[in-house]
């Protein structure tokens, strides 16, 4: 394994970027802690952070899989379920014809609406005109078959919908907020340590890399030594190079 590091930008870490650097911390801030000084608390925090982070990253990961799945299915099941129900809709202005008191008795008037909200309620209104009209034995209602396949594709969209809505997106939510607030409290524990590392070490110390940060680039000609290039810390070996 090795770790190479561009920047000191911490507060801008991809969630990759950020696993790296704590797992860079977390594999040598133990080696350094005597040479450079630093605290305890600091130290106990590297080694848990990495473990801590890959735990919430995950979490979060899995919550939102879900929750999209839960989304996409509910998409699904509208769809058959809005499919079905400009079926009915069709055979019923076919049974009514200009009869337009009677349509619109089902809801039956205009273009089928765009929100899912007044879709939704768009089918609930057919199948209540349904049994209206069933009651006072009307000839060209809908077959009872028809009408409990669409009662039964309506039912599978709510309940869908309110799987989503009260359980799978709250808890991805959760997770991701969990998951921000580690990465912000990280982000102020790295900009400590790289601050303590500062009370020993230039910013042009190629040994920054084992703790996760990039050593400063001089400007040429500045009275500097030559800056290392292609810095790598090569695990297996224990050995750092650069050019």
């Amino acid at each position: 394994m090795s770790f190479i590091f561009n920047d000191n930008a911490v507060s801008n870490d991809s969630n990759g970027l950020r696993s790296q650097r704590l797992l860079a911390v977390k594999s040598f801030i133990q080696a350094w802690q005597a040479d450079l000084l630093i605290p305890q608390t600091t130290v106990d925090w590297g080694i848990a952070a990495y473990d801590a982070w890959i735990k919430a990253l995950g979490s979060s990961t899995i919550e939102m899989g879900e929750s999209e799945d839960v989304y996409n299915k509910m998409l699904e099941a509208d769809k058959t379920t809005f499919n079905y129900y400009l079926k009915c809709k069709g055979l019923l202005k076919d049974l009514y014809g200009t009869s337009y008191k009677t349509l619109k008795i089902y809801g039956i008037k205009g273009e089928f609406p765009k929100s899912r909200k007044d879709r939704l309620r768009t089918v609930q209104d057919l199948l209540d005109a349904n049994k209206i009209l069933t009651k006072d034995t009307n000839p060209n209602v809908l077959p009872t078959e028809f009408i409990a396949i669409l009662e039964g594709y309506l039912n599978l969209s709510n309940n869908a919908f309110s799987k989503f809505v009260l359980k799978e997106k709250p808890e991805a939510l959760a997770a991701v907020d969990v998951q921000n607030t580690l990465k912000v409290a990280d982000t102020k524990q790295l900009q400590i340590l790289y601050s303590w590392t500062q009370m020993t070490w230039s910013p042009y110390e190629p040994f920054l890399i084992q703790l996760c940060f990039a050593p400063a680039t001089p400007n040429t000609g500045g009275g500097q030594p030559d800056t290392p290039v292609n810095l790598s810390w090569q695990w297996q070996n224990s050995l750092l190079t650069w050019s």
